[in-house]
């Protein structure tokens, strides 16, 4: 691939000199170069061309047009990422984790992200970042621009990032300048989303701006089940007496609401029949209540050498949450999510080379600390003829319960250098140490005979087991490093060679094991969950031809685990118990993304990624079990996103913009299923199995000659169509929960600047 750029580099440039030598400036109007973007993914500066990264980065002023404010819609043809919000999910639980709900290269999260209490605070394969702080709030309004950057980051942020960063920045404070703007957006589903900022200087040296931010809309399937209520506000007071000091304190709070009851495949009796339809599960709709606040500053000092940054973070995070399950004997299960403490501690001090310096460098240290106490209670839900009775006659009325409290703390050193070695050529040096210490102490309680005693075959049977603090006491020492070479081929052409390691910290945790009876009766166990540990193999290449009007950026690469963080079921004849394991696997493919201005009023690009994903090496039981044994399921093969924006401009000087885009995705399974279970209901393949899908997504944009106001209106999904992606496979005595994609939706958004 190295050696094709370099031949293409040249030729194109050779055909620039001689096509373009006779031309006159006005044969190639200035306004239909692209643009330079700035990006500080990287921790400095730089244009995102010249950065030996693959990296893309989206402006705020793009997001607001499309009306794209989620974190799905945000990375939605993003090439190699995929990202689903937390409210399409049938789990009220939610995760005080924003990576855990982001795919990069087939690198999944580690647990599932609607699971409830057993994914708060676990670590991400995503590093996300707001304003610099480590899974900030807030992310959603107000945006400056957005970053996503692949491959493993830790040599150069607080918290390791297996996968990559991704990195939001919102409007900072201005000095001496009044400004601000507000918005409204209204459309179908009864959506209705309030947003404003305002800039006040308060001084020669101080100034403030404040936003907030109000969302809601009614539920896609029904009225209530799926609707949404989120509110987030934020202050930031910048302190600057001098170009070499800046002090930022900042604040905000976030609230959400959310109603889902999700749906199913329908029941045993259906899968035996073949039927295959989707139906509305019967289930109450269940709700959740997330809330967090978050203090933190951003201070800046410059002695002449370097610059000196210090982010200190609090924030919190508090859960209450129902949500049902149905189908199951014709009893629901309520499965209650409390959370009345989750706080995080962040503290980062870093120095960096200045602009311009010769050698680009940093280091820095950090500090995490997370406290959590959560529990999970799962209840039987009785109907008119009350509770379901066991082989005893006794009722059943629960499940199982954790209750769990658990303190994360990291200790991190790291840093790199860009050394220029020859004209054109840098070489880029990294390293990484983390000490992670997690101390768990547990309660599991969990019932050895369900769902056999809900149908009265089998007595209630309930095993707890605790975990002290010696038993749940783990530390993991984890050192990862990057080397890279880089080289300019030309001014307009970067070929560039990567090899990076990352790692997610293990854990403690209580589970059921079981071996098929008659053999010794279920049990709960303690068991150790090692590192997720990756090493990252990655070739790029970054170009702009005919005079700035063709961006084409390809990389490749291969990532080789040593340690792959997934469940699996132990014991099929309790399907409702997963163990976590840590399997070797192997990820390769390439990202594409291109964009050529045609004139000044027209632009056009494409974006194409290629992602597989394979076990290799499985343990026994592991492979035992699972049904796909060598393709990870959930991983989507292939991603094809195309886009067309065209400025209609009038003598007036006012302006319409449009923009079309379509984005596909190939086929997959989208969930990993059992051998056990896949073998006596094959049909589990055919609802596992996720088609080849398209949506396409329009939206126009009318601003007047003086810009300080404009109107848009979209419509996403035109064509309305409705695809099923299985969120959590259960065994056939549950069902099978269910996500449909959006259907067509459509908006008009007013925005003033002022």
């Amino acid at each position: 691939m190295l050696g094709c750029c370099t031949a293409l580099a040249g030729i194109v440039t050779s055909a620039q000199a001689q096509s373009t030598a006779p031309q006159t400036a006005a044969a190639t109007p200035k306004t239909a170069a692209l643009q330079e973007v700035v990006v500080t993914a990287e921790r400095r500066s730089t244009n995102v061309q010249k950065a030996a990264v693959s990296i893309t980065a989206v402006t705020g002023k793009d997001l607001a047009a499309q009306g794209r404010y989620s974190l799905r819609e945000i990375l939605q043809n993003i090439p190699g990422v995929v990202a689903i919000d937390p409210s399409a999910t049938t789990s009220q639980g939610g995760s005080d984790m924003q990576g855990n709900y982001i795919t990069i290269r087939g690198v999944t999260p580690n647990t599932d992200p609607g699971a409830g209490p057993s994914v708060l605070s676990a670590p991400p394969t995503t590093g996300v970042y707001v304003d610099g702080v480590y899974e900030g709030i807030g992310s959603g309004y107000d945006i400056q621009r957005v970053e996503l950057e692949r491959g493993p980051q830790g040599t150069l942020y607080g918290r390791s990032a297996t996968s990559g960063v991704y990195a939001v920045y919102t409007v900072d404070p201005v000095l001496n300048k009044y400004a601000g703007t507000a918005g409204i957006e209204f459309g179908n589903h009864a959506l209705r989303h309030f947003t404003g900022a305002v800039n006040i200087p308060l001084g020669d040296v101080l100034a403030t701006r404040i936003s907030a931010d109000s969302y809601r809309r009614d539920g896609y399937q029904t009225g209530t089940d799926g609707d949404q209520e989120n509110d987030g506000a934020r202050v930031k007071l910048l302190y600057k007496p001098s170009d070499q000091i800046s002090a930022q304190v900042n604040a905000a709070m976030q609230n959400s609401r959310e109603h889902n009851g999700g749906t199913d495949f329908g029941y045993p009796a259906d899968y035996i029949a073949g039927d295959t339809k989707v139906i509305d599960n019967p289930a109450p709709v269940g709700s959740g209540h997330d809330h967090s606040n978050q203090f933190w500053g951003q201070f800046e000092y410059n002695p002449g050498f370097a610059t000196i940054s210090f982010v200190p973070t609090y924030r919190t995070f508090t859960q209450n949450a129902t949500q049902y399950t149905s189908g199951i004997g014709g009893y629901h299960l309520s499965e209650i999510l409390h959370t009345p403490l989750d706080n995080f501690q962040t503290y980062e001090l870093r120095a960096a080379s200045n602009e311009g310096s010769p050698v680009k460098w940093q280091a820095g240290a950090n500090l995490y600390r997370n406290d959590l106490f959560n529990t999970n209670s799962n209840v039987v839900v009785p109907h008119s003829n009350g509770y379901p009775l066991d082989s005893n006659g006794n009722p059943v009325t629960e499940v199982g319960n954790v209750v769990t409290s658990k303190r994360t703390t990291d200790y991190s050193v790291f840093g790199e250098a860009t050394i220029p070695v020859f004209t054109g050529t840098r070489v880029t040096l990294g390293a990484r140490y983390d000490w992670t210490t997690v101390d768990t102490q547990q309660q599991n309680t969990v019932s050895l005979n369900f769902p056999q005693d809900l149908f009265g075959l089998a007595p209630v049977d309930l095993d707890t087991l605790n975990v002290n603090s010696a038993q749940g006491l783990s530390n993991f020492r984890n050192f990862t490093y990057k080397v890279r070479i880089e080289h300019d081929l030309t001014s307009h052409n970067l070929i560039y060679a990567t090899v990076s390691t990352g790692f997610v910290p293990g854990n403690v945790s209580v589970a059921e094991v079981n071996a098929v009876p008659p053999a010794t009766s279920p049990s709960a166990v303690i068991y150790d969950l090692a590192s997720e540990t990756l090493t990252a193999y990655e070739v790029g290449s970054k170009n702009r031809f005919f005079d700035n009007r063709l961006q084409a950026d390809l990389s490749a690469y291969y990532y080789d685990y040593g340690g792959f963080q997934t469940l699996y079921t132990p014991n099929p004849l309790n399907p409702f118990v997963e163990d976590s394991i840590a399997v070797p696997a192997h990820n390769y493919g390439f990202e594409l993304e291109t964009v050529y201005s045609l004139t000044p009023y027209d632009k056009a690009g494409v974006n194409f990624s290629y992602d597989q994903s394979h076990y290799v090496n499985m343990p026994a039981t592991f492979a035992e079990s699972v049904a796909y044994k060598t393709l990870r399921a959930g991983v989507i093969p292939y991603t094809l996103v195309a886009n067309y924006d065209h400025t209609v401009a009038f003598a007036s000087g006012d302006s319409i913009d449009l923009h079309a885009d379509m984005h596909l995705d190939g086929p997959y399974q989208a969930a990993a299923q059992s051998a056990y279970t896949l073998g006596l209901y094959p049909i589990f393949d055919q609802l596992e199995h996720v088609p080849v899908h398209v949506i396409g997504n329009l939206n126009a944009t009318w601003s007047p000659a003086a810009g300080n106001y404009s109107i848009t209106a979209y419509v996403r999904n035109v064509a309305n169509t409705s695809y099923v992606f299985p969120f959590q496979i259960a065994e056939p005595q549950v069902g099978a929960n269910v996500t449909y994609t959006d259907p067509r939706t459509m908006g008009l958004m007013g925005t003033v600047k002022f």
